[in-house]
């Protein structure tokens, strides 16, 4: 009888392809535990409204709340002395708006809060931040008295 001569040494096709799917499972099971807790979250809260007695106010729009740190303060740079000029902090690369400049709208404008004096730059410091979100990345205080941003450090 003839023996049949198998050559076992290092891995099969199918043992190959087992390990390259058990290799892609694993590596996108971590990919969206990774992007589970490194995501931002938004809470959409509808902010006063005409069509609610309860709550006093003419404007009715969507607002989102997070938390940041300041990580540049555009409001800086239009200290001096024009004051109707428009300005943004941005937050964890969120470019919020926070004060209109000369084509002022009748809408209302939210508040900043726990800021300290005009010359002093509020980047670094952790803030709460109630606003209008415009895009993914944009923000602004307009459409509501009610909307801040407030320093919590």
């Amino acid at each position: 009888m003839n023996k049949i001569k198998n050559n076992e040494s290092g891995f099969s096709v199918i043992e190959l392809t087992l390990l390259l799917i058990i290799t892609l499972v694993i590596v996108a099971i971590g990919w969206l535990v990774y992007e589970n807790q490194h995501k931002t979250i938004i809470t959409p809260i509808k902010s006063p409204s005409k069509n609610n007695p309860s709550i006093n106010s003419s404007d009715y729009s969507i607002g989102v709340k997070f938390s940041g740190i300041i990580t540049s303060d555009e409001c800086a740079t239009f200290r001096g002395p024009i004051g109707d000029v428009g300005c943004s902090l941005t937050v964890d690369n969120k470019i919020i708006d926070v004060k209109h400049g000369n084509m002022a709208t009748p809408r209302p404008w939210g508040q900043l809060y726990n800021f300290p004096d005009l010359k002093t730059d509020p980047s670094g410091r952790r803030v709460d931040v109630y606003a209008h979100q415009l895009s993914k990345t944009s923000y602004t205080l307009d459409g509501s008295a009610e909307y801040y941003v407030k320093i919590t450090n």
